[in-house]
C-alpha cells in the first residue's frame, strides 16, 4: 500500500477531520489541474496500472467521472475511507448471496491480502484473484463481469 494510503488510514484512526482535509485538497488539487492530479496518482500504481490509465480515452473517460463524483465536493471520497476503518455492520460471514470478487494481484492501492482476506471469509465467495492486473488494469475485464451480472436476468 502506497505511503499516502497509509498515513490516511493512520489519521482516519486517529483523527478523521485530518483525512477529511487532505481528501479536500486532493480534490481541490484535482480541480485546479487533472494531469498533475494523475501523475502523482500514476507514482503510486503499479506499472500495469499506469499502462491501463493509459489506453485510449480512458484518462478522459476518468476525468469526467472524477468531476462527476467531484460535483458536491469531497465527501463521498472521505466517507469511502472512513468504511475501510469502522465496523460494516454486519459480519461477512453472514453474507448469504454468491459474491463474485474480482482484484488484481498487482493492485498496490488495495493490497491482495485485503481480497484474500474477504474472500476467506464470504461463504459464497468466487474470488477472481488476477495474477497480471492491479487496480485499473482489472477494467479490461468489465464484458466478463457484465456478461455475469446479466447472466440470471438472460436465464427469466
Amino acid at each position: 500500500m502506497p505511503e499516502i494510503n497509509l498515513e490516511s488510514r493512520k489519521m482516519l484512526k486517529e483523527n478523521p477531520e485530518d483525512d477529511r482535509l487532505d481528501v479536500e485538497k486532493a480534490v481541490a488539487a484535482f480541480y485546479d489541474n487533472p494531469s498533475t492530479f494523475f501523475a502523482l496518482l500514476d507514482n503510486a500504481l503499479d506499472p500495469v496500472d499506469v499502462a491501463a490509465a493509459r489506453e485510449p480515452g480512458r484518462r478522459e473517460r476518468f476525468t469526467d467521472q472524477l468531476r462527476d463524483a467531484f460535483q458536491n465536493g469531497a465527501e463521498g471520497w472521505f466517507e469511502d475511507d472512513l468504511i475501510t476503518v469502522r465496523p460494516w455492520g454486519f459480519a461477512l460471514e453472514d453474507v448469504r448471496v454468491e459474491v463474485w470478487l474480482w482484484h488484481g494481484e498487482l493492485d498496490r492501492l488495495v493490497p491482495i491480502s485485503h481480497g484474500r482476506y474477504l474472500a476467506g471469509r464470504l461463504p459464497r465467495c468466487r474470488a477472481m484473484l488476477l495474477t497480471g492486473d492491479g487496480h485499473i488494469s482489472s477494467l479490461n475485464r468489465l464484458p466478463e463481469i457484465l456478461d455475469w451480472l446479466a447472466s440470471p436476468l438472460s436465464r427469466r
